[in-house]
Parts: C-alpha cells; sequence; structure tokens
C-alpha cells in the first residue's frame, strides 16, 4: 500500500480506518461532476411575434431537449421545442405568438444519451404590450 493512503481493517464485525499497511485500502469516495447546462434567452423583452433566440450548452455530445414556457404560476404557456434532437451547443429562435405580456419562465428539460442522465434549468423573460 502506497503511504499516505488510508486503510481499513476488520475487527469482530467492525471495520474501522487504521494506518496499519497490512489493512485493506479504502477505495476514494466516487465524487462525479454535477451535470450542469445553460440556457441564455435574447433579448430577454419581447413583444408579441417578436423572435427570441434560444441557446443552450449541455455537458453531452447529443441529447434530447424539450423548451417549454410558463407563466408565474407554475401553469404550462407554450411549447417553444418539444424533444428535439440537438447537440452539446446550439440554438434556435422562437416567437411568443399567443402570450398575453407578462413575466414568463423558459424552462429546458435536456436527457443525455442514457436516458438517465438528465438536467433542466429555467430562465425568466418578458413579453411587454406590442407598441403602436
Amino acid at each position: 500500500v502506497p503511504p499516505g493512503v488510508t486503510t481499513e481493517r476488520r475487527e469482530g464485525d467492525l471495520w474501522s480506518a487504521t494506518a496499519d499497511l497490512s489493512g485493506t485500502p479504502l477505495a476514494p469516495p466516487l465524487t462525479l461532476p454535477p451535470l450542469t447546462g445553460a440556457l441564455e434567452l435574447t433579448p430577454s423583452r419581447v413583444r408579441p411575434g417578436e423572435p427570441l433566440r434560444l441557446s443552450w450548452s449541455l455537458p453531452w455530445s447529443g441529447a434530447r431537449v424539450t423548451l417549454r414556457v410558463f407563466d408565474l404560476a407554475g401553469r404550462p404557456a407554450a411549447v417553444a421545442l418539444s424533444e428535439a434532437r440537438v447537440t452539446a451547443r446550439g440554438e434556435t429562435r422562437w416567437t411568443p405568438r399567443d402570450l398575453a405580456p407578462g413575466l414568463y419562465l423558459m424552462a429546458l428539460e435536456a436527457r443525455g444519451g442514457d436516458a438517465d442522465a438528465t438536467l433542466g434549468t429555467t430562465r425568466p423573460f418578458r413579453v411587454v404590450k406590442a407598441g403602436p
């Protein structure tokens, strides 16, 4: 066992850490980096009929992505992108046509290559009243 590696030793039914080199080396704790994704909306204020640029960055080379719009009460208001197969970095444009003026949340839901890996993030945006 290399110096500095913690070992464990069994005494009866109990296992405990020890400096005794005849023990079994402890495996390092399995830590996985958190899955992170980014979602950017530009501009953050749009008028009905104007396009909103949606761009994302995901930790996988390919994923299935859904972009949903919710009002502040949590009710679904629209779907900007439905179960689309996308690359790790990408963008699309979406035009909020039937949304009343107000504040909304855009929710990104992504599933990686294996269906067990998922992530989600939200960003606010505002639909403002159309000018004269």
